[in-house]
């Protein structure tokens, strides 16, 4: 990203350097989970040294062969003279999981042997975790940064059941706490991406 631009309240347009123009989405955009309207862009009022209210996005569009075009929701607007910026791929946060973490246990080893830990919750939460499934592996996380990989999701007995190999995990989640889901990597960010945290003020 190199400039960024203010047309009115509610729309934005960032210009990049495109060796090979035009921009494209990659094809990680086209498999329909909920979160991709942002295409991992997050707008922000105040500066990154000290940041205000997040904007909603609500569409990213190629506007021109370099240029992005960002709108935001109405009911969060950048208003006259205020001062605002953006950020790219550096959110892998989706959602707080609507029911707290039941029970953490030892689960049934892998069939290539690795031990798992199981994240059980209270009543049917699929529809808050299956959509990660179709990424790949996520991450349950709690409000300390502590966090276990999670492979495969299940319902069994009145219980959603998260399962990940034990090894994949920094700290402990606990019973009662809000399990967090993260995707795998920042939200955008290319995987061999070093740096995608670039922030714009606008001109």
């Amino acid at each position: 990203m190199t400039d960024a631009e203010r047309l009115n309240a509610t729309v934005l347009r960032v210009k990049f350097s495109v060796p090979r123009p035009p921009l494209r989405w990659s094809a990680d955009f086209d498999i329909g989970v909920p979160d991709h309207p942002t295409k991992g862009f997050q707008v922000f009022l105040g500066t990154p040294n000290s940041p205000g209210a997040q904007r909603t996005v609500t569409a990213v569009d190629i506007f021109d062969p370099d240029i992005v075009q960002i709108t935001l929701d109405p009911a969060t607007p950048i208003g006259p003279g205020a001062t605002a910026y953006i950020v790219y791929g550096n959110n892998a946060f989706v959602r707080n999981v609507s029911v707290p973490i039941e029970l953490v246990r030892a689960g049934a080893n892998y069939s290539n042997g690795e031990i798992s830990t199981e994240i059980v919750f209270n009543g049917d939460v699929r529809s808050q975790l299956n959509d990660m499934l179709a990424e790949g592996a996520f991450f349950l996380k709690n409000s300390g940064g502590a966090s276990q990989g999670i492979l495969d999701v299940r319902f069994v007995g009145g219980k959603t059941i998260a399962r990940g190999e034990t090894r994949i995990h920094d700290g402990d989640l606990l019973a009662g706490q809000t399990a967090q889901v993260h995707r795998d990597r920042p939200f955008g960010k290319p995987r061999r991406q070093r740096s995608g945290n670039q922030h714009l003020r606008f001109r």
